[in-house]
């Protein structure tokens, strides 16, 4: 009799255990899935900032194929086929695992050094922008890139911005070559209101749903992204970037 129960049971609830079977499914793919829209929307996309003035990207593109450079904080790429790479994480592209404080280069090495967001990650900046010139060739180019107007990320490894005096100081043994506005406020606007969209939500550590709510959003805003092109003579246009860029040249 136990058993005949026993199997009743079973039976009136399998369609429940399936249920909810498939919910925990579903659950478990909308966490999976988040982080994935979260790193297309934001950095593949058509979404992504808009590159503005690419001064320091074509004074990198103009130097020699033979030229030896360090390309700082690489992460997972190379920014020139012969650079050498430096991180603190060992990912498959980088060459050497070490605090940029104390570079283990010598003296006079590189032709150029390349640092794309990289400073605002880093406690002691100050330093690392000694080492960038200690290990720079007489006529060498520093090529900086720094957000200013940006949300918080990679924390809890965040600790800067910088205004381009900012950089400027921070490398004040270099000369100022170039300088100015890499992504100007229309990467700026977009950003702000899809977070206040998505109710002020960390959306990398969320699932798919409401980073697809945030996709959503972004889509109407698109066009934002494009004014920096039409404002970007106004006098005051700089006040309020998204990045800036500096390029120093290591006195002869």
């Amino acid at each position: 009799m136990r058993s005949i129960v026993t199997s009743a049971r079973s039976l009136l609830f399998a369609p429940f255990r399936g249920v909810r079977a498939f919910a925990a499914g579903l659950a478990r793919k909308n966490r999976e899935w988040g982080p994935r829209i979260f790193a297309w929307w934001w950095w593949r996309s058509a979404n992504r900032p808009h590159v503005l003035d690419r001064t320091y990207q074509e004074m990198l593109d103009e130097l020699p194929d033979d030229a030896i450079g360090l390309d700082l904080g690489s992460g997972n790429s190379r920014i020139r086929p012969g650079a050498v790479t430096v991180d603190t994480e060992a990912y498959p592209e980088v060459d050497h695992v070490c605090d940029a404080t104390k570079l283990p280069f010598p003296d006079e090495h590189f032709d150029y050094v390349w640092s794309n967001a990289v400073l605002e990650h880093v406690r002691y900046p100050w330093k690392v922008a000694a080492e960038i010139t200690r290990v720079l060739k007489p006529g060498g180019l520093a090529i900086i890139q720094t957000p200013f107007f940006e949300n918080v990320h990679g924390w809890p490894e965040d600790y800067f911005r910088y205004t381009p005096n900012g950089l400027r100081v921070l490398f004040e043994d270099l000369d100022d070559v170039a300088s100015g506005v890499s992504a100007g406020p229309g990467q700026v606007l977009p950003d702000i209101v899809q977070f206040y969209m998505t109710g002020l939500t960390d959306l990398q550590q969320r699932g798919a749903l409401l980073n697809l709510w945030a996709v959503f959003v972004g889509f109407w805003l698109l066009p934002i992204r494009y004014l920096d092109r039409l404002i970007c003579k106004r006098p005051f246009f700089w006040k309020l970037a998204r990045a800036y860029y500096f390029v120093g040249r290591k006195p002869v």
